[in-house]
């Protein structure tokens, strides 16, 4: 489920891969679906091989009402450049409003 489709092409499992595998995580958590029907891996692998599998994220995406949420969990699961780009961007900014914002008090409790 959480394999990208190049993943089914022999392709070299790279960093990406892990990146798509969390965009399917947020689109099943975020939308309560399963995303598939298949019985097996067998089904899944022709799933995933036809492009019946992206149709249903594609779907489920569209369901998310979160604009950012939307964008990000597209971009996981889009190319696998288009992949790291989106999680490059994701801790631009946790780090630019980590900075710009105070830590709290409850979270220093557990960082000394």
């Amino acid at each position: 489920l959480f394999m990208p489709p190049e993943a089914f092409s022999h392709s070299t499992p790279d960093p990406s891969w892990d990146a798509y595998g969390l965009g399917v995580t947020l689109i099943a958590l975020s939308t309560n679906s399963s995303l598939t029907t298949c019985k097996n891996f067998n089904e899944l692998m022709v799933e995933k091989s036809c492009g019946e599998f992206e149709k249903s994220l594609v779907a489920a995406i569209a369901t998310l009402k979160d604009r950012d949420l939307r964008t990000l969990c597209a971009s996981l699961v889009s190319s696998p450049d288009a992949r790291m780009t989106a999680l490059e961007r994701v801790l631009q900014k946790r780090l630019v409003s980590e900075s710009a914002q105070p830590r709290w008090k409850f979270w220093k409790r557990f960082t000394r």
